[in-house]
């Protein structure tokens, strides 16, 4: 899995594993991304730690956390 933010408030996450893999498109704001996945609109809440520098994305009681990647 991995997840970009974009400057433009838009972003991707990505999923898959081997030669299966799936793209959602969102939007977010400063504590929600907005995406359309299968014709059903998710709402998420996601949280940026500036310190360890991880964005926690929590659906339905889940939740994944990812590190930012510095180029």
């Amino acid at each position: 899995y991995t997840v970009e933010f974009k400057k433009d408030k838009t972003g991707t996450l990505k999923m898959g594993m081997g030669d299966e893999s799936e793209e959602v498109n969102f939007t977010y704001t400063d504590k929600e991304i907005k995406a359309t996945d299968e014709g059903e609109e998710k709402t998420m809440k996601y949280e940026f730690n500036s310190k360890d520098k991880t964005v926690t994305l929590t659906v339905d009681d889940e939740s994944m956390k990812f590190t930012r990647k510095d180029d």
